[in-house]
């Protein structure tokens, strides 16, 4: 392991000092055959995948796959079956073969599987296999949200590494960066927004860095913030024109996007005095505690299907 490349590319991982420290010892030792990154959405978890693979390939460049990595979305990606249940059996088989192959250039073989948790048990107990006897020179890394969606017989074989929401100054910090990098002929406007950014970001490098580089995806968000204001301000005529969302992804972003601002006015971390704080302050911190279960209630209804505009409606009336 070049220490000097394993240093450098994890620089490029914002904050998560702790993982950083805990990862440089276990790569360095090589005595880990698995890992699992566990974390919250959007805090860099597949990033960091890629920063150890390049490193164990003694690469520097980690944003380019090597030959001799594997990545399992890869292969989920260009096959095709009768059925989804076909298709994962197979992308799984075809992941196993490939790490069983010898490395063509490296000296070792990297296997990539991010959100193990999404995995089916047929699909996890052929993956256990592996871990269990795992092939010479293989390393596999994995990615979960959480460590207790992630079956025990798994979790026995890893090294946990634990990533966790950064702080709004680390946030800011490094959008400020992102600003200075981009240059005079950079998007002025979009910098403009960085507070906001924060405050939708909520700790997340990942959705910090789509915010500020996805022109409509932030100015989706910010319309989202601006809705959540006018629900507070219980304007019923507009509350049904919000409720007015057939699609589904669209309508659980939104509830995110409340839940995200609800949680932040809980604790008071709305940021220095705006329009959104200003319309909060009517509300109690039992207030917004049961504003939290409804929108929580409300994304768990989206996600089983529940129709899409009779939940938002039953929602933002609720705050009435």
């Amino acid at each position: 392991m070049n220490t000097d490349i394993l240093t450098q590319n994890l620089d490029l991982l914002v904050g998560q000092d702790q993982a950083k420290h805990l990862l440089s010892k276990c790569l360095t030792a090589g005595n880990c055959a698995a890992y699992l990154l566990a974390g919250p959405p959007h805090v860099g978890k597949g990033f960091l995948a890629r920063i150890m693979a390049a490193s164990l390939h003694q690469e520097a460049n980690v944003y380019k796959i090597h030959p001799d990595t594997v990545i399992f979305d890869d292969i989920l990606t260009k096959n095709s079956g009768e059925n989804e249940e076909n298709r994962w059996k197979q992308s799984v088989d075809d992941f196993i073969h490939l790490i069983y192959l010898s490395p063509i250039i490296s000296q070792v073989k990297i296997g990539i599987i991010e959100n193990i948790d999404r995995f089916s048990t047929q699909a996890l107990n052929a993956l256990l296999k592996t871990l269990e006897e795992p092939p010479p020179r293989a390393v596999l890394i994995l990615t979960a949200e959480k460590e207790t969606t992630v079956l025990p017989t798994i979790l026995s074989r890893v090294q946990t590494i634990r990533l966790h929401y950064l702080s709004d100054a680390e946030i800011e910090e490094y959008l400020r960066g992102q600003e200075a990098a981009s240059g005079p002929e950079g998007a002025p406007a979009r910098w403009e927004k960085i507070a906001e950014i924060t405050l939708l970001a909520n700790g997340a490098v990942g959705m910090a860095n789509q915010l500020a580089h996805n022109p409509k995806l932030l100015d989706r968000a910010l319309n989202g913030m601006n809705a959540f204001q006018t629900v507070l301000q219980k304007d019923i005529w507009q509350m049904l024109q919000i409720a007015n969302i057939k699609d589904r992804d669209e309508a659980i972003d939104l509830i995110q996007i409340w839940l995200n601002l609800s949680r932040r006015a809980l604790i008071d971390k709305l940021g220095p005095s705006n329009s959104l704080k200003i319309a909060m302050q009517n509300y109690s911190p039992a207030d917004l505690i049961k504003l939290i279960d409804r929108l929580k209630l409300a994304l768990s209804s989206l996600e089983a299907n529940a129709n899409v505009r009779i939940t938002l409606e039953s929602t933002v009336l609720s705050v009435i």
